[in-house]
This record gives structure tokens, sequence and C-alpha cells, in this order.
């Protein structure tokens, strides 16, 4: 029988995707629509101390294929498009927000899995596209 390795990154996690520094809840009885999900992080992005956690599956535009692996981000902010910001499909399949550091990040949409709020204690909630 297949039994996988412990990861020591991920070790004492409560997310086994998460990084060792990363404090994850998964909440796993609670869903929330996509459109939902974005909506509500653009409005909690409009107050001052207002962020949000998302975990996506990253996409590698060469490869033309997306990681295994979640990323998981704390402290983001949504954001407008800058004007650099060029996009080989239709900007609407894109989320764009800041991370705890103000850099500009962007996301496939259909590729985010998990976002966290402050009203829920930033348990993270699985999201549905379909």
């Amino acid at each position: 029988m297949f039994k996988p390795r412990a990861n020591p990154a991920t070790a004492g996690s409560r997310c086994p995707l998460a990084p060792l520094s990363i404090d994850i809840t998964l909440c796993m009885d609670q869903t929330m629509g996509g459109i939902e999900a974005l909506r509500l992080a653009r409005e909690i992005s409009k107050v001052p101390d207002g962020t949000f956690t998302i975990a996506f599956y990253t996409y590698n535009r060469v490869k033309g294929e997306a990681s295994p692996r979640l990323k998981v981000m704390q402290g983001c902010k949504a954001r407008a498009q800058l004007p650099k910001d060029r996009f080989w499909i239709d900007s609407d399949n894109y989320f764009l927000f800041k991370d705890a550091q103000g850099n500009p990040k962007t996301a496939f949409r259909i590729l985010i899995r998990y976002m966290g709020f402050p009203q829920d204690n930033f348990k993270l909630r699985k999201i549905n596209w379909l």
C-alpha cells in the first residue's frame, strides 16, 4: 500500500498544503460561490485594514500547465488593473490583488480554491466555480 512521506515543511501545520510559518484552518463544510467570494474580497479591500487570505494554483504560461501545489497568501487586498498589466486572454479570467508586502499579484479565477475573510477569522472556505 502506498504511504506518502511526511513533508518537513508542513509538519505541525493544520493545513497540509501550507508552509510551517502560516497557521491555516480549513472550513471544509463551508463553501462559497466564486463570484460571491471575489465580490466580498473587493468589498473588504475597501476598508483600511481589510485583508483576506487566498489559496490558488499558479499557472505557468510557458509550460501551459498549473502547479500541483496550492500557493497560500495572507494579508491580501484586491487591486485595480495597472497600466503595465497586459493579458493574453480576456482580463475577466484573472483576479488581481496585492500581497501583504504590497506587490501586485494575479491569479486565474478558476484556479482559486480557497479564500478566508476576517469575519470568519480567516478560516479558508472552499470556492465553487460551477
